[in-house]
Parts: C-alpha cells; structure tokens; sequence
C-alpha cells in the first residue's frame, strides 16, 4: 500500500509540475496566423504553401469552424503523393481542372515512382524528370489562377526556401514584395507574416 501511495504521490507531483508550462487551452496563436494569412486572400483564390504551420490549423478552421472556407489552400509537399489529388478533387471540385494535362504527366510519373521508389533513387534521370514536372504543375496551375484573378504562395514557395525551381521559375513581375517574417517573430509580437499574391 505505501508503495502504491508514493507513485500516486510521484505521479500528482509530476503532473502538476508539468501542466503549466505545457497548457495551450489559452494559446491562440495558430488560430490568429491563420486568420492572418487567409486576411490577404482574396474570395476564392488558391492559397499554395509548404508552411504547415499554415496548413494544418487553416484545414481545421475551414472545416470544423468554418472559417473562410471559399479560399483553397493546397499543401505542395502533400502533391508528391497521389492520393492527395483524389482529396483535392473532393475537396475543391474542379480546382486542378485548368492544368489537367500537367496533372496528368506529373501523376504517371508519380505513381511510377510510388511502385519503385528505388529505381528512382538509383536513377538520378528520372528524379530529375519528377522533380522537372512537378514544377510545371505548379507554375501551370499558378499561371492559369492568376489569369483567372490571382492565385496566392506563402513567403517559403515565392522565395525558393521550400521549392528553389519554382520560385527561379516565378517571373520578377509575378511577386509582389515580399518580406521574411517567421512564426515564432510573430508569435512574440512581431507582425503576421506578409503573403505574396501572383496578380
């Protein structure tokens, strides 16, 4: 009995300790990014990012509380699988329709490379060919939304830190300023981090 009393002692002095400094129930700072970034999009204007810091809370605002549920914010590091596609057809019917062709190529090659990842890795050709489409659907489907009213990208894919092709590949003109603004400066009072639109 006293040796069940001290680890249910141990166990209360451990959990008080660490709840504390380990309670986000009053951290909002997700929610107040994500409102922040979406702020700058216009109604329906695709939003692309590799920022999960952007993604993820944005899919929970979207579709549980239902916020700003009209912009499309597509995560290009979940296009480098397939199944990602079906999701997005599901989620925003027809979004990828204006780039169906470079969809297509990319999703050949992709579910190749799903089949036998190890050819790829011991082929530096086709991870060369993948990577080379994998741009071209971006820039095809930034191209068409942006003649369609403007298509967005977060400040890692304008700036090449998540994608360096794609962002060489972007015109000088088709960025807008942007500055270098992290999350953990605006958690800390800095500003949201500005958001390049592709006119």
């Amino acid at each position: 009995m006293t040796v069940a009393a001290l680890s249910a002692c141990a166990l209360l002095y451990a959990g008080a300790g660490n709840f504390p400094p380990n309670n986000r129930s009053r951290d909002w700072a997700a929610k107040e990014y994500v409102e922040n970034v979406l702020a700058a999009v216009e109604p329906t204007g695709p939003l692309l990012t590799a920022d999960w810091q952007v993604y993820a809370p944005a899919l929970y605002m979207q579709f549980v509380e239902g916020f700003r549920r009209e912009v499309r914010v597509i995560d290009v590091n979940l296009l480098r699988r397939s199944w990602h596609f079906d999701t997005i057809d599901r989620t925003y019917p027809g979004l990828l329709a204006s780039c169906a062709g470079e969809v297509e190529t990319f999703l050949r090659e992709l579910r190749q490379r799903e089949q036998d990842p190890g050819a790829y890795a011991r082929d530096p050709g086709r991870t060369a060919r993948i990577d080379d489409l994998f741009q071209a659907l971006l820039l095809a489907f930034v191209r068409q939304h942006a003649r369609a009213g403007g298509a967005y990208v977060t400040y890692d894919l304008a700036t090449g830190l998540a994608e360096p092709a794609f962002a060489r590949a972007l015109s000088p003109g088709v960025r807008r300023s942007c500055r270098r603004a992290s999350y953990s400066k605006w958690r800390h009072g800095g500003r949201s981090p500005p958001r390049a639109q592709i006119p």
